[in-house]
């Protein structure tokens, strides 16, 4: 009897033919092994940080297998001077690996204390995922991922304003009435470097606490010495510019030079306090 293959192999199942034509039975095969797959989705770090202070790494990874992977080995993180995984990369942090199911996704940060004699240069943060090789995965080689930028490891000043205090008052100057805004402010350098130059200063009248490209500028000047309480005065003889009413006024530093004296934290270069600009009427 002529038995057909196709609707065999239709069902799963495999034939065996004798040699007239009659499938004389089903041939046995082995079960699929599922794996799990991990691999890095994103890898987070800073452009530049300096020796003595902490390098902050943040990654992402997926299971992009078929079986959940197991909690064994460790995630590691590595220091590269180019993209490439080497012997001779420092380890920067490890991660406990977690159990993770097909499809699942899951964070991790590492946070490392560069010594102060680290050599200084150009680096690559790189995550490599399993680094024990503990996990047996269906694909092996897609386990490391550097970040998209590298990170710089340079000494460098980090300015802050640890006083700043804002007043207005009218008054008459040169026989012209009108009013002034007078700002004292003093700023630190709590880096790990000089800024050999000093630092530059802007002055701006905003209607609200966020800096941006409408705001008013009041005035700026370079390049004073760290450390030295500078005190500003800007006087207004009408209201062309300024009406009367409530601002923020906004203040903010920064070295001379931020091209070749990079900043290691400008996020806190800026000051803002309310006032009140009055009516000359």
């Amino acid at each position: 009897m002529q038995k057909t293959i196709a609707g065999a192999k239709a069902l799963g199942l495999g034939v065996l033919l004798c040699s007239c034509g009659e499938a004389i039975g089903p041939e046995v095969l082995p079960d699929a092994i599922l794996l799990p797959d991990l691999v890095p989705i994103t890898v987070e770090a800073p452009e530049l940080v300096s020796p003595e202070r902490q390098l902050n790494i943040r990654f992402t990874y997926k299971n992009q297998g078929e079986a959940t992977a197991p909690a064994s080995g460790i995630h590691r993180v590595l220091l590269s001077s180019d993209r490439q995984e080497s012997l001779d990369d420092a380890i920067v942090g490890t991660v406990d690996a977690q159990a993770l199911g097909p499809g699942a996704t899951a964070s991790a940060e590492v946070s490392y204390g560069i010594p102060g004699e680290f050599t200084e240069g150009a680096y690559f943060v790189i995550v490599v995922l399993d680094a024990t090789r503990l996990v047996e995965e269906s694909i092996e080689g897609n386990n490391a991922a550097s970040a998209t930028t590298g990170t710089a490891i340079k000494r460098g000043p980090d300015l802050r304003v640890v006083l700043f205090t804002v007043r207005t008052a009218i008054g008459t100057w040169y026989g012209t009435r009108g009013f002034y805004i007078e700002t004292r402010f003093t700023v630190a350098n709590n880096g790990t470097a000089d800024a050999p130059d000093g630092y530059r200063y802007n002055h701006y009248l905003s209607q609200d606490s966020v800096l941006s490209a409408d705001d008013i500028g009041t005035g700026g000047g370079c390049c004073y010495r760290v450390g030295r309480m500078a005190i500003t005065e800007g006087y207004y003889y009408n209201h062309d510019r300024i009406e009367p009413g409530t601002y923020w006024e906004i203040l903010r530093v920064m070295p001379k030079d931020t091209v070749s004296t990079p900043e290691l934290d400008p996020s806190d270069n800026v000051r803002r306090a309310i006032v009140t600009i009055p009516s000359l009427n």
